[in-house]
């Protein structure tokens, strides 16, 4: 079981937001942070994850009789 995705936002005096996405890999992370961007309160560094394959498992099970 995977870990649930959390936002960590930390705010320091007269900086932008720093904005960290936990537990996604893949360029996930920037679709969660999208709406902090647009607004411009925050900027974008990209962490060793983006760069990682998101990982899907298929559990669907087909059984031909």
């Amino acid at each position: 079981m995977s870990e649930p995705t959390k936002i960590k936002i930390t705010q320091r005096k007269g900086q932008p937001l720093e904005v960290e996405v936990l537990n996604v890999t893949g360029d996930s992370c920037t679709e969660i942070t999208a709406p902090l961007n647009q607004l411009g309160i925050s900027q974008t560094q990209l962490k060793e994850e983006y760069f990682e394959s998101s990982v899907s498992v298929d559990t669907t099970t087909e059984i031909h009789l």
